[in-house]
């Protein structure tokens, strides 16, 4: 990239702990351009979420914290010019819109230029729905950004809600472990189990009480298959409801809860998977990184159609959706899978097809060369 004369690049958020999608784009982002950028590169530091449970919730240590984000600004502006600020629009929640309200207005005043990352999805039906007060004042501060960056064609709904017609669409991009193998081929043919992976947050949003009943439904015709989930319980669920959920299996043993993987535990648990499924309904949910960790281990992958998971896992054979799960999601989850076991001797095949999507839309590569673009 060139050099920057104007100021540095600020990329604004929080990166973990706590450990999800969005704070680990903010990090892959900052890193990646501390090692693109020939100009200063600064993180101004958001720590509003502490865990899981409590990042749409509005509390007294909040208020504090917006405080010292403030100040954190002040100093990065005291020690050069700011070029741009890549700031992270918070998810369909008061306390994030909130947040934006009060931080974003210095974020003009001490940048140049501001662009607006939108991470997590729903912007426009909270928009839609809050006190028209508070949609227009949001409005208002939204849309004097420069531009909006979005994960993809689906998002730029929410940037447009937001009142930006400028949408520089940039996909999650993700680091290749594999060198130039497909995960298929560290998957034994002899193997004496199936096992379908689940990662993410445990919580209703995430599908998980659905998923694990329709597991329940389908496991005696498969005594082969195996649950397996990463992740920690979050907001709705606690261990004890996910216990209850497992008893409720005609086999709980073959439902495996994993707890937060990292590292080379994670892709352990990926290497060693057979099918990928990735079970949300979330409303903020805007583009699953663990769908193309799926595609990167060359994991055939069971999705719920909802929202951009269409756009994000394509419509090649790499992939059977859960349909109509607004209505049913057990029903479209049991649906889903019983045809993805149906076809089961195709998952080499499937698996070769989405390691290919990866690569020729998802590789931290793809993603450097839209971060050029953008600052270009």
């Amino acid at each position: 990239m060139a050099r920057r004369k104007r100021g540095a690049v600020v990329v604004a958020g929080q990166m973990p702990p706590p450990v999800g999608g969005q704070n680990l784009n903010v990090q892959r982002v900052y890193q990646l351009l501390r090692k693109e950028e020939e100009g200063p590169v600064r993180h101004w530091r958001f720590n509003f979420t502490k865990d899981s449970a409590n990042f749409s919730s509005v509390g007294l240590d909040k208020v504090l914290e917006l405080v010292r984000v403030v100040g954190r600004l002040l100093r990065l502006r005291l020690e050069g010019a700011i070029d741009v600020i890549i700031y992270p629009v918070g998810g369909p929640h008061l306390a994030p819109v909130l947040r934006d309200a009060l931080l974003l207005p210095w974020a003009y005043l001490f940048s140049r230029r501001v662009f607006l990352h939108f991470r997590a999805a729903g912007l426009k039906e909270y928009l839609e729905s809050c006190p028209r007060w508070l949609a227009q004042v949001a409005r208002s501060i939204y849309q004097r950004a420069d531009r909006a960056i979005v994960l993809s064609q689906f998002g730029s709904r929410d940037a447009e809600a937001a009142g930006l017609k400028d949408c520089f669409v940039m996909p999650n991009g993700l680091e290749d472990t594999l060198g130039e193998g497909s995960g298929q081929s560290l998957r034994s043919s002899s193997e004496t189990r199936t096992i379908a992976l689940s990662v993410g947050h445990l919580c209703h949003e995430k599908g998980t009480p659905e998923l694990l009943r329709a597991f329940g439904q389908i496991q005696g015709d498969y005594p082969d298959l195996e649950l397996h989930l990463v992740g920690e319980p979050a907001r709705d669920l606690t261990h004890t409801d996910l216990e209850n959920l497992r008893a409720e299996c005609s086999d709980p043993d073959r439902v495996k809860f994993r707890g937060l993987l990292k590292g080379e535990a994670l892709a352990e648990a990926y290497r060693n998977a057979h099918l990928f499924v990735f079970s949300t309904v979330a409303p903020y949910e805007s583009f699953g990184m663990v769908a193309i960790e799926a595609m990167h281990w060359s994991l055939p992958i069971v999705a719920t159609d909802w929202r951009a998971n269409r756009e994000v896992c394509g419509e090649g054979e790499g992939v059977v959706f859960a349909e109509g799960v607004e209505e049913d999601l057990t029903g479209g989850l049991t649906t889903a899978l019983l045809k993805a076991l149906a076809a089961k001797e195709q998952w080499p095949q499937w698996g070769r097809a989405n390691r290919k999507r990866y690569e020729d839309l998802y590789s931290i590569e793809k993603l450097r060369v839209r971060l050029r673009e953008l600052l270009a």
